[in-house]
Formats: structure tokens, sequence, C-alpha cells
């Protein structure tokens, strides 16, 4: 592995290798103004070169070409897939066509789209439009040695594949999607992100073909068509089991390594706003209220995590700031724990920005040493999808809270019966915010 110190970061990805599962980790280790917007070539080049220098994660169907954009080289990573999965998965995709909002937005695919939808599998695989060829004949070696706008766009040179290697041997990280759990472990160690969690996989094909149910000339004619890329893939996945035991040796050396750690002195105050990375589990991707700020509502599980470090010798109080819920069940249903211990709290409505603040004691006695992570958990009786006509086309995630900000500070000299009271209580109702 490269090291990605100080680098911006630069997720190349190909089209139907688990990418925007994979987006939804990167952006939630960025600071949002930190992540460029554009996601396509043509949105790229719209984007001042001063400006793009000023990012710090780039994620999107760019290809190799944005490499030569940047005044420093980024720490590149990408995700590798079977080579025939891959082509029944696009196959599959494209014949959503028309009726899939993303290749609504996006007209450069329609006729990628109709090729699809107007034919079967078999017939598409043979078919000689370059548009195709481009996607369905060694496409992840193309992308990873040059890019779909470069100079060697015979997807069946074998100067691709040359290329190709030389690129992967600089890449910070090369994943494999039949081992996205293990590449996401990768991926956070090395970089020294958070330990990523299951979530639920983005943008997967529901109605797909299996594998086992393509017919034998079908098969042969993708092998053929994919030499390469097979090649790169076979290249990838010998890569990925030294990058894991060199991982695993590097684990074990940094646990040791921990133990016998001098401890450094820790503050005795936290104020996070959803704007920044978050460490934790449960919450779905940042949002952006209009006057409030970043924001993320929990879910799609009823239990949500927070993890923070903090200095120990004194009593906190901490406080939440609820902008919305689901319904007013939801607020009322919230039970806190911190490190396994339940913990009362109150609520309070905030009329001058229409929210609901949430107020809890924490004793010292119920703190991590010094240097190690608090684990906050909120949890509400269920989540549930947004029923109305304002809310996003298609949206059927399962939501609880919209929280913008969480601070923990030192605890006034009083009890917590004084500062808090006793009996928690809810806002009648929550403030509306954008459509999730």
């Amino acid at each position: 592995m490269t090291s990605p110190i100080d680098k911006a970061v630069f997720f190349l990805h190909v089209p139907k290798t688990a990418g925007t599962s994979l987006i939804a980790y990167l952006d939630d280790q960025f600071n949002e103004a930190a992540i460029c917007p554009a996601r396509h070539w043509s949105e790229l080049q719209e984007v001042d070169r001063a400006q793009l220098n000023q990012y710090r994660l780039f994620r999107g169907h760019f290809d190799y070409q944005l490499v030569p954009l940047l005044d420093t080289a980024p720490a590149i990573i990408t995700m590798l897939r079977d080579p025939v999965e891959r082509v029944i998965s696009l196959y599959s995709f494209w014949r959503r066509g028309p009726n899939d909002p993303w290749v609504a937005a996006h007209p450069e695919y329609q006729s990628l789209c109709s090729a699809a939808s107007d034919n079967d599998l078999e017939t598409f695989v043979r078919m000689n439009d370059p548009r195709v060829r481009m996607e369905i004949a060694n496409g992840q070696t193309l992308r990873i040695a040059d890019g779909v706008h470069g100079d060697l766009i015979d997807s069946s040179n074998p100067a691709l594949l040359d290329r190709a290697l030389q690129h992967l041997d600089t890449f910070a990280l090369t994943g494999l999607v039949e081992r996205y759990d293990d590449s996401l472990l990768a991926l956070a160690a090395n970089f020294g992100w958070t330990t990523p969690t299951s979530r639920p996989k983005l943008n997967v094909g529901r109605d797909r073909p299996m594998r086992t149910q393509i017919a034998p000339a079908v098969l042969e004619a993708i092998i053929a068509n994919n030499q390469l890329d097979i090649e790169l893939y076979e290249a990838a996945k010998w890569r990925f089991e030294f990058l894991i035991r060199d991982i695993m040796k590097w684990a074990l050396e940094q646990r040791y390594l921990d133990r016998v750690r001098q401890r450094i002195g820790l503050q005795n105050t936290l104020h996070y706003t959803f704007d920044a990375p978050i460490d934790g589990t449960g919450w779905h991707s940042r949002e952006e209220h209009p006057t409030l700020g970043g924001f993320r509502w929990t879910g799609p599980e009823t239990h949500s995590t927070f993890r923070f470090a903090i200095d120990s010798s004194s009593n906190l109080v901490c406080t939440i700031q609820i902008i919305s819920a689901i319904s007013e069940q939801t607020v009322s249903s919230l039970h806190i724990r911190l490190n396994d211990m339940v913990i009362e709290h109150t609520a309070t409505a905030l009329d001058t920005i229409s929210a609901t603040i949430v107020s809890c004691w924490i004793d010292r006695a119920w703190l991590k040493p010094e240097g190690q992570l608090n684990v906050l958990e909120l949890a509400v009786e269920q989540t549930d999808q947004v029923i109305g006509e304002s809310q996003t086309l298609n949206d059927q995630r399962l939501l609880g809270l919209a929280i913008n900000r969480i601070d923990v500070v030192a605890a006034p000299s009083m009890s917590p019966s004084t500062e808090l009271g006793s009996e928690p209580s809810a806002v009648d109702t929550p403030v509306e915010v954008p459509g999730p």
C-alpha cells in the first residue's frame, strides 16, 4: 500500500463495482466542503482548476484522466469485479433505463439504455457499437489504464493491460466487490478512518439474472470480450491477498503499540456538528438544512451510536439538538445509553429555531478511562418512511430523528435533578426540514 497521508483521495469509480455503496462510506470521512461535487467527466470539466485542487475527496466516473488535472498526485482507490458478473449487472442496469431517475438525469447514457432494452443479453454482448463495447469489453482495464476519453480507446489493445497494471502499482488500495467487507476494512486501516459497519448495499439491481441462468454460449461471448479484464482481475485478487496479510500484521503491531503508548491529555468539551466526519453507526447520509447546516437522520435501524473521547475527570452535560422527527412518538420514545448504561434525559422545545434540545447528565464514573472511546446510543421505538407529496421521489428510507449537533461540556456544580429535571418530555410539533 502507498501512504495516503496528506494527499487528496480519488475514488476511481468503475461502473457496477459497488461504487455507490462505497461512496456513502467515503463521504462520512470528510467535511462536506472538502468533497468535490462533480460526479461525471462533463461536470468535472466545468470546475475551475484552482478550485479543483482545493478538494480533498473526488468520487465519480472520471477514470484515470482526473490525475493530470491535479497539481499533486492523489491517493487513488478503486474496486474491481469479476468481469462476467459485471457485464451481466451492466446489462440489467441499462435495461432499467428510461425509468431510472439517474439515467433520466444523464441523457448521454440513453443509447446504452436503448441497446440493452431492445436486445437480449446475447445480442447485446455481441454488438459492435463502439459506445456499447467501451462498457462491455474490458471496461475495467480501459478505465484504470486511461479512461473512455483517453488515447487508448481500443478496448482490445494489449497495451491497455500493461498500463493498467502499472497504475495499480501506485494505487493506495484496489478492492474487490466479491470481498467488499474486507475491502472496506482494508480501506479504513490504510487511511486511519472509522471502522466500517454493515449498511444496506445501494444501487443494487434486483432483477438481474444469475450467472447459472445464462446460456453457455453467452458466457463464452462475455469471456471472449473481456480477456484483459480477466487478467487484470486475477492480478488484483493476488495482490489483495497480500494486502490483507500486511494489514493483519500492521493491526497486530498497532495493538501492541497502543498498550504501551503514553496517554495524551484530552479536553473536557466536545462540540460536534454534522458537517464533520462521524464515528458511529445507524446514520443516514449527511444532508443540508437551509438555515441550520448539516444534519443526519437516524436509521434505518432503531439504534444509532456516536463515539467520542473526552476527559473523564469531571461530570458532564450532553445536549442533542433534534431539528425534526418522523413522528411525535419518535421523540417521546427516545432512550439514551452511555457505554451500555441507561441515562435519564429531558427534552425541551427551542422555539427560536423550532428544534428540540435533549439534555442529559453524565456522571464521570460512567465514562470510559482516558484514551478510550465512549459510546452514546440513541434508541427510538421505530423508524418509518416519510409519506408526503413534498418528499423526494422513490425515497423509501427508514428514518427516525434528524439531528444537527451534539455538545458535551463540563457540568455546573449542581445536582442533575436541579439542572435537567427528572422526566423526559417531547416537543409537540417537530420542525419541517427538506425531504430526506
